[in-house]
């Protein structure tokens, strides 16, 4: 073999040897939502979409949050290789008001392992 393949063939093998514990650490996101438990028709509320996500990176990350009422989207979020949350557990809010009791689904989608979702209900008074 060549000097120029043997130097490829060890760059490959260094590559996925640093790959493995990337992949290892990966996985599909988890979402939970905070939110009230009631709260006044007339008064905003705060709702927080709260994420973990292990092993993102550049080529690796959550790249969607979505929330819903039912539905109906409430916000989505969107996220690239130079915009994506960095640590492994991080949260995203939303303000708005609401006219009846609320089912909230947020989903969130990593790029490489897809979705996770949660679900919170909020009553309104």
């Amino acid at each position: 073999m060549k000097s120029s393949g043997k130097i490829v063939l060890t760059a490959i093998i260094l590559l996925a040897m640093y790959m493995i514990p990337l992949t290892v650490l990966a996985n599909v996101p988890s979402v939970s939502i905070s939110a009230p438990s009631t709260v006044s028709s007339e008064m905003p509320a705060t709702v927080t979409v709260i994420v973990n996500h292990l092993g993102s990176g550049p080529g690796h990350f959550v790249d969607k949050v979505t929330l819903y009422d039912g539905n109906k989207m409430l916000k989505e979020w969107s996220f690239d290789s130079s915009s994506y949350k960095k640590g492994p557990t991080w949260d995203i809010s939303y303000t708005g008001n609401f006219d009846k009791d609320a089912n909230l689904k947020a989903i969130v989608h990593c790029n490489i392992h897809g979705d996770g979702a949660g679900t919170e209900t909020m009553i309104v008074k």
